[in-house]
């Protein structure tokens, strides 16, 4: 059984969706706080996309893309 054997096993991969499920999870927190924090200081109107992009791009996809992933795995 070679690294990508290992790495097929029901497992790791279990394993690594989790992670990445976390990993979002803490984006999100990060990028809402970030978002306050634009709220509370006035900062201008123009970078409201910047935030609703980060919260978009990193946050929201990886916690539909890891799920999917998770539940998508065969033996």
């Amino acid at each position: 059984m070679g690294v990508s054997g290992a790495i097929n096993t029901p497992g790791v991969s279990i394993g690594i969706s989790i992670v990445f499920v976390i990993i979002a999870a803490l984006f999100l927190l990060v990028d809402f706080d970030t978002i306050e924090r634009c709220v509370e200081n006035g900062v201008d109107k123009q970078y409201e996309w910047m935030a609703a992009w980060g919260l978009a791009s990193n946050g929201a996809s990886h916690l539909v893309i890891s799920p999917v992933d998770l539940f998508s795995f065969k033996n």
